[in-house]
């Protein structure tokens, strides 16, 4: 299983300079990033209009060598994250998803066993859920940090927290650009434990052993068209069914 695994320093790549950076500092470096060159693929346009820009950063709430840096206009929905997010990292297959406040409550434990059972099937949402029509600019104000949930059968968790805001172009009122993202983190063939592994036997993809290099996965006769899937950088390799596309 690959949150078992022996973990490796995590780096990622800036796409607006191309540099590579630690985990530790990707948000620091993007600050003085976005500050000199931030808004010149806006500007090319013609058709930007200024508005304010939040930071969010978003990564895998089991396993946080996967990450993404977003920066998205104040006024783009969470309904709108929620179909940005299984697009560019999950999948897109239709799957039930929910935002979640972290530790915060709308009703407590103070509602009585009769009221529960007369509320209506959507007083049922779980208390802490926040509401897909909520703006990014309020429900992920810097240091607040919100949960998602993605699939609710073979459920991937991300943590995604705002680490910022600034006066910028906008193009579109609900475009969503990736600043930055996690290298691929390296797994090492359980087989060999040298090379790195780049598919996972389906049988025993919840032991380290499912996870193997080209070379070992030929030897052991995993197939790559057959109870198999290809290690992608996500937080949701290796789960149902997903190839990365």
């Amino acid at each position: 299983m690959k949150t078992l695994m022996a973990r490796q320093p995590s780096t990622g790549t800036c796409s607006l300079c191309k540099g590579t950076f630690p985990k530790a500092s990707m948000t620091r470096h993007l600050t003085k990033c976005l500050a000199s060159h931030g808004d010149a693929d806006a500007a090319a346009t013609g058709k930007a209009k200024k508005g304010i820009l939040v930071h969010v950063v978003v990564e895998g709430k089991h396993d946080s060598r996967y990450w993404l840096h977003l920066e998205m206009p104040a006024t783009t929905t969470l309904g709108h994250l929620d179909s940005f997010l299984p697009r560019i990292w999950l999948e897109s297959c239709g799957h039930l998803s929910a935002f979640k406040m972290e530790g915060k409550k709308r009703w407590g434990d103070r509602r009585s066993l009769a009221d529960m059972l007369a509320a209506t099937p959507f007083e049922w949402r779980n208390p802490d859920e926040v509401d897909m029509d909520a703006i990014v600019g309020t429900a992920l104000k810097k240091d607040t940090k919100l949960s998602y949930d993605y699939d609710f059968g073979s459920t991937t968790s991300l943590t995604l927290k705002g680490v910022g805001e600034r006066e910028g172009l906008v193009v579109k009122p609900n475009d969503i650009r990736v600043l930055a993202r996690n290298d691929p983190p390296f797994i090492p063939c359980g087989k060999c434990h040298k090379a790195a592994a780049t598919i996972i036997d389906m049988e025993n993809s919840y032991d380290e052993s499912g996870w193997l290099c080209a070379a070992c996965g030929k030897e052991e006769g995993v197939s790559e068209e057959e109870m198999s899937l290809p290690v992608v950088n996500s937080p949701r390799t290796g789960v149902c069914g997903y190839t990365g596309n």
